[in-house]
């Protein structure tokens, strides 16, 4: 079951801004999926997009955007939501998907005593036709969706293009600001309003309900070599923890001690997982401008075992880019087996990259 993608190929090309500053943007993707055993899939997706930026007299910002998607596909063997056992859909679908928006900031800014403090509430409108997700289309690239601060303004919050998230919605959220000599402090917090519910979204990811769970990241960054960022996801209902993530970095260039805390409720990802409790720690040292070494360890709390090792060496110029990693998972799930992998990749930059992986 474990798909063959070959070829994927992805064109993005980026407008100058013209008369009131507003830009064209234009995606194009190409993919070829198939297997032994399962879905085959070969998809075309065009999307085209404008933006226009403004900045009014009283400081308020505002981004206007529309897009048009435009995807076509060739699928065997679709298993649909809810279908008969053994039953499974064949022959091109395709869908067209627009979508218009508009954001909003206003930022206040506070200076005194050599520290600068800063408040922006942040808004937002997004309108697109309710559905888009006929039951041809195969999910392949969106089932990990987590939601979080990163991708609660986002137009499309899934992670690929096998999903798009229709109807109407609002977002909204606070963003905050301290900067001082000793220290820099961040924090945002925020949740949507989707005006229709449907089944587009899993239950218990967070996005399911009218209202959405309340998301949100503080961030601190004293002057000297410590940088810590806590992250959260709270139930809209009782304000409990959904999602906690703590990451911290300690130490110079010449050796970082790295550790990542992760809580996840049930309902992350694709909905089929339990409660998940992950830590990661490791090192990185950059031995020398060009030369670097890191190590990390990952580790399900949950069930008191190893999930992966890693070692990566690297070597970075003006021109050139070579990664080497040597892996070694522990995740046993179906066809999917322990294994060893090094990985080599080779980045020219502007250019392209190549790489290549050899394991059992």
């Amino acid at each position: 079951e474990t798909p063959i993608v070959a070829p994927l190929l992805s064109y993005s090309a980026l407008g100058q801004p013209g008369r009131g500053g507003g830009r064209w943007t234009l995606d194009a993707n190409f993919l070829s999926l198939t297997r032994t055993s399962g879905t085959d899939s070969r998809r075309l997706s065009l999307l085209g997009g404008w933006e226009l930026p403004h900045i009014a007299p009283t400081g308020e910002v505002y981004r206007l955007y529309a897009s048009l998607q435009s995807d076509a596909y060739f699928v065997d063997d679709v298993v649909a939501d809810g279908a008969a056992p053994g039953t499974t859909l064949d022959g091109f679908t395709g869908r067209i998907f627009p979508r218009i928006g508009l954001d909003w900031r206003f930022p206040f800014a506070q200076s005194s005593g050599g520290s600068t403090r800063i408040l922006e509430p942040v808004a937002g409108i997004m309108i697109s036709p309710n559905g888009g997700n006929p039951d041809k289309v195969p999910n392949e690239d969106s089932q990990d969706l987590e939601f979080d601060d990163t991708n609660l303004l986002s137009r499309n919050r899934f992670t690929g293009i096998d999903r798009v998230e229709g109807g109407q919605r609002l977002y909204y959220g606070l963003q905050m600001g301290w900067f001082g000599q000793a220290a820099t402090t961040s924090a945002f917090v925020g949740q949507s309003y989707r005006v229709r519910r449907d089944s587009t979204f899993s239950t218990d990811s967070g996005l399911e309900d009218h209202f959405s769970d309340i998301v949100g990241r503080v961030a601190i960054k004293p002057n000297f070599p410590l940088n810590i960022q806590y992250r959260f996801r709270l139930d809209k209902g009782d304000f409990s923890p959904r999602r906690n993530e703590v990451t911290a970095s300690l130490g110079p260039k010449a050796f970082k001690l790295n550790v990542n805390y992760s809580f996840f409720g049930q309902g992350t990802g694709s909905g089929e997982f339990t409660d998940r409790e992950e830590i990661i720690t490791g090192f990185r040292s950059q031995i020398t401008n060009e030369w670097a070494f890191s190590a990390s360890t990952q580790r399900d709390l949950e069930l008191d075992e190893s999930l992966r090792h890693n070692f990566r060496l690297e070597y970075v110029c003006d021109c050139f880019k070579m990664s080497l990693d040597f892996t070694r998972t522990f995740t046993q799930d179906r066809d999917v087996r322990p294994t060893e992998t090094i990985f080599l990749r080779l980045s020219f930059k502007n250019l392209g990259e190549v790489g290549t992986s050899a394991g059992p």
